[in-house]
């Protein structure tokens, strides 16, 4: 077994009981985005934002290393959050943590999911990099993240 490379980390934040005003307010979840890429030590390139009638943001700040987002029901008080970064440089978790706590929210929950986990082996028959074998697979769900891994022959 070799060493993992982990591309990055993914955390998928849940925010309850936040302020449905503040859930609503475009303005407010433009400059907590804004803030946040800086708080992920990111590189902030765009926002897009989409308001729905009659409430409802999605917001995504496009960063150099991957994405933050905000999606939010203002009637229940509730947002789902989304920060994927790339590097050992950002902190995906210190962002979501900044979301969530100017959203006013008084529950969260989080996940971390890192993601490609390449594992550095001796090349397959198809000439990639990777000789997956059943004791990598194993040394992969051990890590956590994975429900299922499987070979594709």
């Amino acid at each position: 077994m070799s060493e993992n490379l982990i591309l990055g980390n993914h955390v998928i934040c849940e925010a309850f009981e936040c302020d449905s005003d503040f859930l609503n307010d475009e303005q407010r979840i433009r400059n907590i985005l804004i803030e946040a890429a800086k708080v992920a030590k990111t590189d902030l390139r765009d926002i897009l934002i989409e308001k729905f009638t009659p409430y409802g943001i999605t917001a995504v700040a496009i960063v150099s290393e991957s994405h933050l987002s905000i999606h939010t029901w203002p009637e229940l008080g509730y947002a789902a959050i989304d920060v994927f970064t790339c590097g050992d440089n950002s902190d995906p978790v210190a962002a979501s943590e900044y979301i969530a706590a100017e959203l006013d929210s008084t529950f969260v929950t989080r996940n971390e999911i890192k993601r490609g986990v390449i594992l550095y082996l001796s090349r397959n028959r198809r000439g990639s990099m990777f000789n997956i074998d059943e004791a990598d697979l194993e040394a992969v769900e051990d890590m956590g993240n994975i429900k299922e891994v499987h070979l594709n022959d």
